[in-house]
């Protein structure tokens, strides 16, 4: 249903979609709540959220088909499609009952919680729109222009959780570190590849390699250490001509033992009921390790995960809960390449499946970063205050220990 605007001179209708609600640019759901409006397509001006005005929009309001269109003064062109079944739309922010200012609350609520089923609900229910999941095929080159100057291990002063996300592949480790603060806003503080001594394809069966990852891992940033490590775990490094008798040795699950409710093993599942979930295992079951034990891993729900990163792609770095880059000459050269190296596909059933276009190691590992912050509860993080007045805010800090 098309409305005019009943406070602004051009007075021409418009259908309200959630593209023309107003609320100031990186706003708190509270700030949206109370300066919220709707924007008129056609000049530009803002509509005022009062009750009275939706009253006036609706009650001049007029039906009309997609083929057909209204002027001012409320004549209907065009001829509707013929259709023996007749469809109405009208858009949640036409409610007499729930103001703009709820909606926008709503959906700035839903956006900084990073949830796309929370996001969906919102467009779905408060708007009756349809939900389009954003970010699903990036650019790299859209993430080459996003990185910022600031070097690696430059700590912003909003972090206030680290975690790292490390990929194993055959003759190489893949890590990734970043630091989190409020609104799930994350800052890309390192990031590498390790090859260890070079014995090609069977590098991760050797020590010498962890021994690396373990040094880099162990280093703070600016006093602040790292607080939770994930190590994918989808397979064993050591093959079968190198296991023998010990070929129930898991090396991932013996790496993640040496430094207990730090660093944990982790398995994505295409499909999960939650974002991700703990599980306690028994491996001295599967192994014959001496030092075999009860093992917590993290499943996490992969659709999940790389369709909350591919959205925040898509921010500003200016925007509220930015997902940031670095310039860092050091970097790897093909990061951003391997981040955009997926793309999500729907089947005719309705099943989503992931596509590889490339390597995408560093994604693999961006994600198991986002699964370690939501397992350390970083939507309860708030922002540090600046004022220099105030004790410095305290941050979360943990003791890297090996047994």
């Amino acid at each position: 249903m098309s409305g005019p605007s009943p406070v602004l001179p051009c007075g021409e209708y418009f259908a309200p979609k959630r593209q023309h609600l107003y609320f100031p640019k990186n706003c708190t759901p509270f700030e949206a709540r109370h300066n919220a409006g709707l924007v008129c397509p056609h000049c530009d001006e803002v509509i005022i959220d009062k009750a009275s005005h939706r009253s006036k929009m609706n009650k001049k309001g007029r039906f009309i088909a997609p083929s057909q269109t209204i002027n001012k003064k409320g004549k209907v062109t065009g001829e509707p499609p013929q259709s023996t079944t007749a469809s109405y739309f009208i858009s949640g922010l036409m409610s007499p009952f729930v103001s703009w200012g709820e909606r926008a609350e709503a959906y700035v609520q839903a956006i900084d919680s990073g949830d796309p089923k929370e996001i969906q609900g919102v467009v779905n229910l408060d708007f009756g729109e349809i939900y389009a999941e954003v970010g699903e095929t990036p650019d790299h080159q859209v993430l080459l222009e996003k990185r910022e100057p600031y070097d690696f291990r430059q700590l912003h002063e909003q972090v206030q959780i680290i975690t790292a996300g490390v990929d194993v592949q055959g003759d190489r480790l893949y890590y990734s570190i970043r630091g989190w603060g409020a609104h799930y806003e994350s800052w890309q503080l390192e990031s590498g590849c390790l090859y260890g001594a070079g014995r090609g394809s069977t590098e991760t069966q050797h020590q010498e390699v962890w021994d690396e990852l373990t040094t880099v891992l162990q280093r703070d940033f600016d006093g602040l250490p790292i607080h939770r490590i994930l190590v994918d775990s989808g397979w064993n490094p050591l093959d079968k001509s190198h296991r023998g008798k010990e070929q129930s040795i898991h090396k991932i699950y013996e790496y993640c033992r040496l430094f207990p409710s730090l660093v944990f093993p982790a398995k994505g599942y295409p499909t999960m009921v939650r974002s991700y979930s703990f599980t306690t295992f028994d491996e001295k079951k599967k192994s014959k390790a001496a030092n075999a034990r009860n093992l917590r891993l993290i499943k996490y729900n992969t659709d999940y995960m790389k369709t909350w990163l591919y959205a925040r792609f898509n921010f500003d770095n200016g925007q509220r809960g930015a997902f940031h880059l670095s310039a860092d000459e050091n970097g790897p050269q093909d990061y951003c390449q391997q981040l955009a190296s997926e793309s999500r596909h729907i089947s005719e059933t309705g099943k989503v499946e992931w596509k590889k276009e490339g390597e995408n190691h560093y994604l693999d590992c961006e994600v198991l970063n986002l699964t370690a912050a939501l397992s350390l509860n970083i939507h309860k993080l708030q922002p540090v205050v600046k004022d220099a007045e105030q004790a410095p805010k305290k941050r979360r800090r943990t003791t890297y220990s090996r047994r």
